[in-house]
Order: structure tokens, then C-alpha cells, then sequence
């Protein structure tokens, strides 16, 4: 292999979609474009920075277009246990224990007929055991799909039609209590903690644009009230 080729494979390596290296950022931009009447959310995963380009992707699955029958929409991003369990009822890493208990209970279960003699041995037939782990598998399917239209049936689909008739103000008391959540959590059952510290909250609307609702700063306002007076702002926000 000649050194263009190395070259070639290494920098494939490094900027491949899913499989890079390089530290990996995100950016969420939200709001209402020039002719939108609904708001939407774009996220991106961010690669850094090379020759001056910015090296990004588009993340789908977390694009959101509100609509009149897409009423609302809760996207988290980050650490976001807590988030998920407040939108779903229940967090990710109980639904994986579900599943794998599921198998679990399955196998348990074909052991327990075969020593009543209900059910046959078929351990030394590979297509009839390869049959058979197929059908524990379309079964732990069909249960888990049972199972999250349950949860969407029951919690977030209900849940979803409340945020939609939320004014502005418990919409952003509400985002940030989550962030809170979801920080009170991280401290007490990690080693560091990863979200923490003042959260900041704002509301994008089609008439009053971006607002500030809670704004932290690296000095109190109150005590400061002459750099606001110097810029012509009022309030110390």
C-alpha cells in the first residue's frame, strides 16, 4: 500500500459519517422561518472546524415541524433520562430490562414444558432451533410494540395534547423544570455531574420573537444595576 492510499484511508477514517474520531458537538436551531405560520427545530452534529468549513450533519430524527396536527413536540438532547421518562412514562434502560427479562421469561418458560413433556427437544435440530429463537424473537417484537403503543396511548399522546394549549409562560416554566430534573438526577447518581448550574429559558413566538424569560449572567444584576443603565436597558434581564 503506497503512502497516497494510507493517507487516502486515514482521512476517510477521520471525517466518516457515524464512525469519526473527531469531538463531536451539537447545535439546535429553533423557531419560524420568513414563511412559516408553525414553528420548526433542525438539530446538527458538529465535527469542528477544517480549512475554514464547518463540518456538520443533519440528525432527522430530531426535526420537528409544529402543524395543526402535529400540535406540540418535546425534544430532548443530551443527558435527557429524566426528560424521556417524563414524555414516555417510563426511561430507555427500563425498556431494555423489559425486553431482556421478556427473553428471559420465554426460555424459562419452553424449559418448564419440556420437563412437563409439553413441548419437544429440539436443542439437537439446528433449523428447528434456529426456527425456534425466531419465533422468541417475533414474540419479544410483537410484545414491545404492544407495550409502546400502550405507553403512547396512555402517556405521551395525552401528554402531548395538554403541552399543545400551554400558554407561553408554563411552556418555559416547564422546560426549565426538566432541565432541573434531569440535573438533580445527574448529581446524585453519577460520579461528575454533566448538567448543572443556572439554566437559561426563552420563548420564540410568530408576534413577540425571541424573548428572554431567565438569563444567567457572570455578575448579579441587581448589584450592577449601572451596566444595564449604560446600554440603555431596563431591569437588569
Amino acid at each position: 500500500m503506497d503512502f497516497e492510499e494510507l493517507a487516502r484511508l486515514a482521512i476517510f477514517g477521520q471525517y466518516k459519517a457515524n464512525y469519526t474520531s473527531l469531538n463531536i458537538s451539537g447545535i439546535v436551531v429553533a423557531g419560524f422561518g420568513d414563511k412559516d405560520y408553525f414553528p420548526r427545530l433542525i438539530a446538527y452534529r458538529c465535527y469542528g472546524l477544517v480549512l475554514g468549513k464547518l463540518l456538520l450533519s443533519e440528525e432527522p430524527s430530531k426535526a420537528q415541524r409544529i402543524s395543526q396536527t402535529n400540535g406540540s413536540a418535546v425534544v430532548p438532547f443530551a443527558q435527557d433520562e429524566m426528560i424521556r421518562t417524563f414524555i414516555y412514562g417510563t426511561g430507555v434502560d427500563v425498556l431494555v430490562q423489559l425486553d431482556n427479562r421478556f427473553i428471559k421469561a420465554l426460555g424459562d418458560f419452553y424449559d418448564t414444558l419440556l420437563k412437563a413433556g409439553l413441548a419437544a427437544d429440539v436443542s439437537n435440530d439446528i433449523a428447528k432451533s434456529r426456527e425456534l429463537d425466531e419465533l422468541k424473537a417475533d414474540a419479544k417484537t410483537k410484545f414491545g410494540d404492544a407495550f409502546i403503543d400502550y405507553l403512547s396511548e396512555s402517556h405521551s399522546r395525552p401528554l402531548r395534547r395538554v403541552l399543545g394549549a400551554l400558554p407561553f409562560d408554563e411552556l418555559a416554566e416547564l422546560a426549565e423544570t426538566l432541565v432541573l430534573l434531569e440535573s438533580l438526577k445527574d448529581r446524585v447518581t453519577r460520579p461528575s455531574a454533566s448538567v448543572s448550574g443556572p439554566i437559561d429559558v426563552a420563548v420564540i413566538s410568530k408576534n413577540d420573537g425571541f424573548i428572554w424569560i431567565k438569563r444567567k449572567h457572570y455578575f448579579d444584576p441587581k448589584l450592577n444595576p449601572r451596566y444595564f443603565t449604560k446600554r440603555g436597558l431596563t431591569g437588569g434581564a
